[in-house]
């Protein structure tokens, strides 16, 4: 278990603020700050600084978390170990973004229990933002990732490029068109997934490219859930865009029709993403080289 100085410190890096750090560990907030004293006396430096009303890291502070979540990941993995019944069986804790949960992940799973049934997983999908909170805390070990990320301060490997396509139902002026625009589609209803989700950071950044957002359609829908999304567009209420494994199987049905959006379907990467420098079994190699080859990019 790390020092309780140190989490008080994790917290406070993530709130900003003295008093909500003080709420979420049930301590006063004088106390919060003596013990953000004690660190930058023990590291001789200053972690925080005021700027205005508002609290920042400084560049010391930011080293400082970033070690810090290292070191809370370290402990929760050999705390986790250390209370297994069967120390021996490889154990683990896996996220994975809702694309890549729900359409990707499921058949190579499989393939691999069936090759090393010694195995225990835990399977956590959810979006970007709350697998990567999971990473920091260590409450996951490994993360499956569709969308973007701070790729200075997490360890990735490439799993595979997919492409990123627009879909309509077969009802749609669009399924019959060819080179769309993408200002030509800004009249349609657009359904899009729920802000942290990597999906919709995607189509963001390639409105972003041409000087477009979310605000430039006309009418907008935010949905969590694929399986709605796509029932919603196949009954012709909306268009949405997603990565291609998502909407194969409703595409190779003729339920649904791919956008030709001009220059062709996008491309993004699906990657392996860990803490840098964690305590991490070897066994967790096997089953990231396993992924790769069969499935990834040495596929």
């Amino acid at each position: 278990m790390i020092d309780h100085r140190i989490e008080t410190l994790l917290i406070m890096s993530e709130t900003l603020s003295f008093t909500r750090t003080a709420e979420l560990m049930n301590l006063t907030q004088p106390a919060v700050s003596q013990h953000i004293r004690f660190l930058e006396n023990q590291y001789e430096c200053k972690l925080f600084e005021q700027q205005g009303r508002r609290v920042k890291l400084t560049a010391a502070g930011e080293r400082l978390v970033s070690a810090a979540k290292i070191m809370r990941a370290n402990s929760r993995r050999v705390e986790a170990e250390l209370k297994s019944p069967e120390l021996a069986r490889p154990f683990i804790r896996l996220g994975a973004t809702k694309t890549i949960g729900s359409y990707v992940i499921a058949r190579p799973l499989a393939e691999f229990i069936k090759l090393y049934p010694e195995y225990d997983f835990e399977l956590v999908v959810d979006n970007t933002d709350a697998l990567l909170h999971g990473l920091d805390s260590g409450s996951l070990d490994l993360l499956l990732l569709e969308g973007n990320f701070d790729k200075q301060h997490y360890h990735y490997q490439l799993l595979r490029d997919e492409e990123f396509i627009g879909i309509c139902s077969p009802d749609n002026d669009l399924s019959r068109q060819k080179a769309i625009l993408l200002e030509d589609i800004l009249t349609q209803r657009l359904i899009i997934r729920e802000q942290g989700s990597g999906t919709r950071e995607i189509f963001e950044q390639m409105l972003k490219q041409k000087s477009f957002s979310l605000d430039s359609f006309r009418h907008t829908i935010t949905i969590s859930q694929f399986s709605v999304i796509k029932e919603l567009v196949a009954s012709n209420v909306g268009i949405s865009f997603v990565y291609r494994s998502v909407a194969s199987k409703e595409l190779k049905d003729g339920d649904l029709c791919e956008i030709s959006l001009s220059g062709g379907p996008h491309t993004h990467e699906f990657s392996i993403v860990r803490l840098p420098d964690t305590v991490m079994p070897a066994e967790i190699d096997v089953f990231t080289d396993f992924v790769r080859c069969n499935y990834g990019s040495c596929y």
